[in-house]
């Protein structure tokens, strides 16, 4: 085992990070001026109560440094959370570093046990990535194995968002990250190993609060937390404006352990209502994000959000494929009317993501021929969310936030990007789900990425289909040679039908027949000025 000596350890730039001392006489200074100390996370005076029976809270950080992200992580591991008090709190880091570390000279991901004045290396990994799912699993399992069973179980994943794409990209493979499938996948191995089911499952990312998400782990935890938009942009000492001067590296972790440790919350909803209210204390005495240079379009949000259908999932999920239904019913008539709504939503970064309860209301406004379906899916979703989610904050400058975006693109080209191949917006839990699949019908007829199976004849072996394609302006592309393709081996390869090519009408619209057996996979092709080719759509 390695003791780390944290009053003098260099980050990746050589500058030294303060000691203990140093930052007990900076929180002497701030209780005398009288800021919160809250926002600090140092609590002082009155020692903690003591720890109520059973064995406390197993928080456990998982930290992908890489990239640019090296600072943050070790700000975390050196600084935040050897200073936090972990009475009846054991906190475990998995981090693996974007630079070499000072005593071996490699960038190797560890394993740390953290307690209050103490940093000890438990596990030397070697290289690996953060991305992979066993990665994770496997640093849950340690934990367990190591240090016994835990009441209560807390996860934190920490890098880079990509909302219902994924989290945590690693540099090393360069741009593997967890896919929503890979982490689900790494959460039933955790399960099905340990047992363990997650009190809370965060998010210390940008970007990561969608329906998506939270319907992708909902088995796996009680609660997630989560920003709508941006969690973290600034490192220790780089703010423009020397505040706050320790960064602004995502979570205040000194803050929540130590109000975790005080608490001795035994309630998921709890600890997840510290991880949001200590948000809110620490941003709430500095400037509102928009006014950093080159946020000015981003707000600080954070959301606890209740899993699972006894807190309303499942109905959200059947009220969201009515409420889905409902509005593909009205594209025809209503377009134009759809898309103002879409474009006057809360929207978050540059995700192409919307607040969705914002987004029901403001339809909810238009009236768009509502009937006593849509008007019941609409409350169904707004009751939801309501219900679900417990905690929530967001700047006072910002639009409209409720805590649970959903994934809406506003062109073509955008819901092909994020289509990469093997993570398909379809192949989520979400996308599978039956108000998932309805939702992904109802966006792909609006961004115009449609080939609809109309009828299969067995004598024949006929299929029709039809694909329309229209360019950023939403304006049909006339004359576009467009081919559709089949497969019989699940997608591994590739055939063109015996149709050959089509060619868009003055509607951008084409009309497509082929044979082939029950079963194959369909797909279209094409390449235009507007648009890349290969943009692919499968029935």
């Amino acid at each position: 085992m390695v003791e780390l000596n944290i009053s003098n350890w260099h980050d990746g730039r050589g500058e030294i990070l303060r000691n203990i001392s140093r930052l007990g006489i900076v929180c002497a200074v701030i209780i005398a001026v009288g800021m919160p100390l809250m926002s600090f996370g140092a609590m002082a005076g009155k020692p903690p109560p003591p720890p109520p029976p059973g064995n406390g809270w197993m928080v456990l950080y998982y930290i992908d440094a890489e990239g640019n992200c090296n600072e943050w992580g070790l700000y975390d591991l050196q600084v935040e959370l050897p200073n936090a008090v972990h009475n009846n709190v054991k906190t475990l880091v998995m981090i693996d570093p974007g630079a070499n570390w000072p005593d071996t000279g490699n960038a190797n991901a560890r394993y740390y046990d953290v307690g209050y004045q103490s940093v000890t290396m438990k596990k030397d990994l070697g290289e690996v990535s953060m991305g992979a799912p066993a990665s994770l699993s496997d640093f849950v399992i340690w934990a367990k194995a190591t240090y016994g069973s835990a009441s209560h179980y807390a996860l934190v994943l920490q890098d880079h968002g990509g909302g219902w794409q994924g989290v945590c990209w690693d540099g090393v493979p360069s741009g593997d990250f967890l896919s929503l499938a890979e982490l689900h996948s790494a959460l039933d191995t955790v399960k099905g190993s340990t047992s363990i089911v997650f009190d809370v499952i965060g998010f210390d990312a940008c970007e990561m609060a969608y329906l998506e998400v939270a319907y992708q782990i909902k088995d796996h935890a009680q609660v997630m937390v989560a920003s709508q938009d941006v969690g973290w942009f600034y490192g220790p000492g780089e703010s423009p404006t020397g505040d706050p001067p320790e960064g602004t590296g995502g979570w205040p972790n000194n803050a929540i352990i130590t109000h975790l440790s005080a608490s001795y919350t035994t309630d998921a909803v709890g600890f997840a209502s510290i991880i949001v209210n200590d948000n809110k204390d620490f941003w709430e005495h500095y400037h509102p994000l928009d006014t950093y240079p080159g946020f000015e379009d981003h707000f600080l949000t954070i959301s606890a959000v209740r899993l699972g259908s006894s807190y309303g999932m499942l109905n959200l999920n059947n009220a969201l494929g009515n409420f889905a239904q409902c509005l593909k019913d009205r594209i025809p008539t209503y377009e134009t009317q759809i898309w103002a709504s879409r474009d006057l939503a809360a929207g978050f970064g540059s995700m192409h993501d919307l607040d969705l309860h914002n987004f029901v209301d403001l339809v909810d406004a238009r009236n768009l021929g509502e009937t006593t379906q849509m008007r019941s899916a609409m409350k169904g979703i707004r009751d939801a969310i309501t219900k679900m989610v417990c905690a929530e904050w967001h700047e006072p400058n910002h639009r409209i936030a409720h805590g649970l975006n959903i994934f809406f693109p506003s062109i073509l080209l955008t819901y092909k990007f994020a289509n990469m191949p093997g993570h398909q917006y379809s192949l989520t839990d979400f996308g599978k789900s039956w108000g998932g699949a309805y939702w992904d019908t109802f966006l792909k007829n609006m961004v115009r990425l449609t080939m609809v199976q109309t009828s299969y004849d067995p004598a024949t072996g006929g299929w029709d289909g039809t694909a329309t394609l229209v360019n950023s302006a939403h304006v049909p592309i006339v004359g576009a040679t467009v081919v559709l393709q089949y497969s019989t081996d699940g997608g591994a390869t590739w055939r063109n039908t015996n149709q050959g090519s089509s060619v868009t009408d003055s509607a951008g619209k084409a009309l497509m027949h082929t044979t082939g057996p029950v079963g194959m996979l369909l797909r279209v092709t094409y390449a235009t000025d507007s648009l890349v080719s290969n943009v692919v759509a499968i029935r």
